[in-house]
């Protein structure tokens, strides 16, 4: 239910964001047209309007979508450990308690980040560009596709950099996890 009620939220809220930028076009044409001091008054009502609006959409939306992968990674936790309770000691024996927090801690984290922030970075750019091309092509045709040329491109530069993120990942994940193994050694040793 948070997840959906996020996403529809999410959905106003970005076409919202799309809504406002042309409400500031209509008043600077006003402007520059010197039309009456009312009409300008309106568009700036009309423009406080939608960015209150704006604002309550987008808390709503971070609170239920938050929810939603908050939720989730709190289930994979306990569904973890209700598995570990049905090991015997020869698998703990076998596999250093420190490493297996350690790399269960980055795993979940891991997958919080891609339901929510991975999920959401996906879907905001998919309703973004469903909502603002269109207005881009109805403002100007040339400019848009001038603008959006180099799109092709975003991908390749993307993944070089999440190969980068990844290597670094593996190597921090690699030395929290001896670290916390001989954490635990040390205070098994202690006992």
């Amino acid at each position: 239910r948070a997840f959906f009620l996020g996403i529809s939220l999410l959905i106003v809220t970005n076409s919202l964001d799309g809504l406002y930028p042309l409400l500031i076009k209509v008043g600077i044409d006003q402007i520059e047209k010197q039309q009456p001091l009312g009409e300008l008054g309106r568009t700036s009502l009309l423009l406080i309007a939608a960015l209150t609006t704006l604002g309550v959409f987008r808390y709503a939306w971070r609170r239920n979508f938050g929810r939603f992968h908050t939720y989730a990674m709190e289930n994979m936790r306990i569904r973890i450990f209700k598995h570990f309770t049905t090991l015997g000691p020869s698998f703990f024996h076998k596999n250093p308690v420190g490493e297996l927090m350690s790399v269960i801690t980055n795993d979940v984290s891991s997958f919080r980040q891609a339901i929510g922030h991975g999920l959401l970075i996906f879907l905001d750019g998919v309703i973004y560009l469903a909502i603002i091309l269109p207005i881009m092509f109805s403002i100007n045709f040339t400019w848009t596709w001038q603008t959006l040329i180099f799109l092709p491109l975003v991908p390749f530069l993307i993944n070089n950099v999440m190969k980068l993120i990844h290597a670094n990942y593996k190597v921090a994940q690699d030395r929290f996890s001896e670290l916390t193994g001989v954490t635990q050694e040390t205070i098994g040793g202690i006992r």
